[in-house]
């Protein structure tokens, strides 16, 4: 696998070295909006107005298309990497014979993850470092307010990277259906030519999956909260609708993410059985 993965990477690095450069002009060009609509004098805790023209409603709205198409690029390599090289694969046959599922499965899931990471890395720590530099006094006033919400709720940096890890763990149960779907269709409509029949695979079981969230928040309402200690608290559909935003956001059914963690590894190895005995690698 380490050959198919290092080709995997070696064939992703320009098209997300891309991604990373849209997403750091995008986050350049909002904060050089964003420092001509405050000025270089604001003192944090101020909302001094600098600028009332065009530039910054403009960097504004062509840094949300940039971030958008980025968004949209991102899926579609994801997709398209994935179901052309399952549907014409010589390509990869080139540089690896013999391949099997295990390998070509583990190769996609592999690089994207590490992709995920750089690009979402890359770009936050982009954001961060020229707004440090560009707008130093609104970036003092925005890390100070976000210490202060922190230490009011409660709230650390163990709690946020348990949320990132949770968010990433979702992202990873996205990416496994998403693989799911696509060889599902190409495994079971082999006569298929049908661009969009494996969205319609993903779209039935992602609907299905909500569904089954929502019955089982309501039979079994037990969430994990971390957001002031890790506890196993008893609280009702309305209760956690009503809750407050860290509540909500620092928080899980518990029911739920052992669903989702089996369907998750079901999911896997029914596409490497796939792989294997239903599609022609």
């Amino acid at each position: 696998m380490g050959k198919l993965l290092k080709y995997e990477f070696k064939k992703t690095a320009s098209y997300f070295l891309y991604l990373i450069i849209g997403g750091l002009v995008a986050s350049g060009l909002l904060l050089l909006g964003l420092k001509t609509f405050t000025g270089d004098n604001l003192e944090p805790g101020l909302n001094t107005v600098n600028d009332t023209g065009l530039i910054f409603p403009i960097t504004l709205i062509v840094s949300i298309v940039i971030a958008t198409a980025i968004v949209i690029c991102f899926i579609f390599y994801v997709v398209s990497n994935y179901k052309r090289d399952l549907y014409n694969d010589q390509s990869l046959l080139k540089f690896t014979l013999p391949i099997n599922g295990k390998d070509f499965l583990n190769s996609k899931l592999i690089n994207i993850t590490i992709w995920t990471i750089i690009l979402n890395v890359t770009i936050t720590a982009g954001f961060y470092f020229f707004s440090k530099f560009l707008i130093p006094n609104l970036h003092e006033a925005v890390v100070k307010s976000l210490r202060m919400a922190m230490t009011a709720n409660e709230i650390n940096i163990s709690h946020v990277i348990f949320a990132t890890i949770i968010q990433f763990l979702q992202t990873i149960f996205s990416f496994v259906l998403l693989y799911f779907s696509i060889t599902f269709t190409k495994a079971v409509f082999k006569n298929s030519n049908s661009g969009i029949l494996w969205l319609l695979v993903y779209l039935a079981f992602s609907i299905a999956h909500s569904i089954a969230a929502y019955f089982i928040n309501l039979m079994v309402p037990y969430r994990v909260e971390f957001f002031k200690r890790i506890e196993l608290v008893y609280k009702s559909f309305d209760m956690f609708a009503q809750g407050s935003p860290q509540s909500v956001l620092l928080s899980f059914n518990l029911a739920t993410a052992i669903l989702f963690t089996v369907l998750c590894i079901v999911y896997y190895f029914v596409t490497r059985y796939m792989l294997d005995n239903k599609v022609d690698l």
